[in-house]
């Protein structure tokens, strides 16, 4: 499997499409109003996919969200997968969890613990971008090296109408969380923000070993996924530019 994530994904048969192409980690968006939007049945439905495919324990399916309740978001993930023929649990639906907003360090700690009292123990991603203040960031990094969080995703600012978003090319930022989470981190941070077929080569040489995520750069319009754009992307990460090491 490779280190990308398309995220954003609507339909199974993108997700089987990426599945197939070895892509580890698929995103599914929960976010009200986004165009990627999808419910708990649509999630089921690919699920299902996934496994009738015998690939649905090659990949991590990473629930976004974006300021949602806690409770809400436990609801979530107790969700499990059930066959048809069937009346017992079979599979958990989320592999992880994707913060994707401004939610307070007393919001991610009290998440820890409710994950805890239901005794499931999902890794937590939260994103950051250069927009928000010093501070927060500081404490989200504090929040990794107390393995409150599991990674970091760094973004660029988004556009309030779900368009791209500006190509992720704040260094200081990487350089700072590289530095505030060294002897924490498990790997390095993930990185989001305008990569697309175009400048995907130039992200693998400069965040040589990050997990790449992809969601506007994969579409042939906003929301829509692009099969070929995505192909095209994983022979990219797979055949790497000659200065990539």
């Amino acid at each position: 499997m490779i280190n990308l994530k398309i995220c954003g994904i609507t339909d199974p048969n993108t997700a089987l499409h990426c599945a197939k192409l070895e892509i580890k980690y698929l995103g599914l968006n929960f976010v009200p109003n986004s165009p990627r939007q999808i419910d708990i049945q649509t999630a089921q439905v690919i699920n299902q996919i996934l496994i009738q495919n015998n690939l649905r324990n090659q990949v991590k399916i990473v629930l976004l969200v974006k300021n949602m309740s806690n409770q809400d978001i436990t609801k979530l993930i107790q969700t499990k997968f059930k066959k048809k023929d069937q009346t017992k649990d079979q599979t958990d639906i989320f592999d992880i969890i994707q913060l994707h907003g401004t939610e307070t360090i007393e919001q991610v700690l009290d998440l820890k613990a409710q994950m805890t009292k239901i005794s499931i123990n999902l890794p937590i991603w939260k994103a950051i971008d250069s927009g928000m203040s010093f501070g927060y960031i500081q404490q989200i990094c504090q929040l990794t090296n107390d393995q409150i969080l599991d990674n970091i995703l760094l973004d660029s600012p988004k556009n309030p109408d779900y368009k791209t978003g500006k190509v992720f090319q704040s260094q200081m930022l990487y350089d700072f969380v590289r530095l505030e989470t060294n002897k924490s981190l498990n790997s390095l941070p993930i990185i989001a923000g305008g990569i697309n077929t175009d400048n995907i080569q130039t992200f693998l040489t400069k965040y040589t070993g990050s997990i790449l995520d992809i969601c506007g750069g994969a579409e042939d319009k906003t929301g829509r996924k692009d099969l070929e754009k995505i192909k095209t992307l994983v022979a990219k990460f797979k055949t790497p530019s000659p200065n990539h090491s």
